[in-house]
């Protein structure tokens, strides 16, 4: 979930709200030693409203992730990954469609 607001000439101020909610299957290869290879595959619906967004419906289709978790004892990894993911209606306005590529960097904790 998103929250933006912002102040359009120090007069007006404009507001939007975007929520997205999807599956997401996350596979983690067998692997012996301390560094798991992991692949991550996730679909996603993103609803807009307010201002500063249009009203279409928003899709991520696909959204995928690679990367290596690198174990820290029993209870911990640090991740390092690299994703693409497609989105059409972006921002809730019919027919723009982008391309996201990125790094990624994280921490689990299994308890």
């Amino acid at each position: 979930m998103n929250y933006s607001s912002a102040e359009v000439n120090n007069s007006n101020s404009v507001s939007g709200t975007a929520f997205g909610i999807g599956p997401d299957i996350v596979f983690n290869f067998n692997n012996k030693g301390p560094v798991v290879p992991y692949i991550d595959i996730a679909v996603a619906v993103a609803i807009y409203s307010g201002d500063i967004y249009g009203e279409e419906t928003g899709y991520i289709l696909p959204s995928i992730q690679g990367g290596l978790r690198v174990l820290i004892g029993d209870s911990a990894a640090a991740n390092f990954g690299v994703g693409y993911a497609h989105g059409t209606n972006t921002g809730g306005v019919d027919g723009v469609n982008n391309n996201s590529f990125g790094l990624f960097m994280g921490f689990s904790v299994f308890p």
